[in-house]
């Protein structure tokens, strides 16, 4: 029994991690778990991303095009949180299999400015494992047909299990496709 995710963030993994065993506690099939803004930012949507990916010489890939849809996807929901007076803290986590990703990230909100209600964490899948956010943003960053880090589906299953309340995937259509990765 899972209390963590909100039911249709945890029905992919349920059916192709846990082979349908994996079953929603009480707590997150209550009212606490829809929040005001789902219907505009749902508990569960992938972005198809066209950007290429670029080498960095130390840290991996990195995509610029999903660095800008990530910055975009985090200051809708800010705008979002606003718009319903949301004072509640709220918690979002980019996170990324790549190095290069999350430093190419983490330059880019440095500069913005959010409530103090908004805490955003960008990090590696594996920096992030055991933890939890209100929000998770995954930043697949991979477009040339090459899976790399998502050839590993247990790392997959640590990056699109962290959310609570919405989980936002970030990545190349073509490439994700080429994995058992159909959400």
């Amino acid at each position: 029994i899972q209390y963590r995710m909100h039911p249709k963030i945890s029905k992919w993994p349920a059916k192709h991690f846990y082979r349908s065993k994996l079953t929603d506690g009480s707590n997150v099939q209550g009212p606490d778990y829809s929040q005001p803004w789902h219907d505009e930012f749902p508990p569960l949507a992938v972005y198809d991303a066209e950007g290429e990916e670029e080498a960095s010489d130390s840290k991996g890939w990195y995509n610029p095009f999903e660095v800008i849809v990530v910055v975009r996807a985090i200051r809708k929901f800010a705008g979002l949180l606003e718009k319903h007076r949301i004072t509640k803290e709220t918690s979002i986590a980019v996170i990324s299999p790549y190095k290069a990703q999350v430093a190419q990230i983490n330059a880019e909100l440095i500069s913005l400015r959010f409530e103090e209600n908004i805490k955003i964490e960008c990090s590696t899948v594996d920096a992030f494992q055991g933890k939890e956010c209100d929000i998770v943003i995954f930043s697949a960053v991979r477009s040339n047909g090459k899976l790399g880090f998502l050839t590993d589906m247990r790392r997959f299953n640590v990056a699109i299990t962290r959310a609570k309340y919405a989980l936002l995937v970030i990545g190349n259509h073509e490439t994700l496709s080429l994995s058992l990765i159909h959400i």
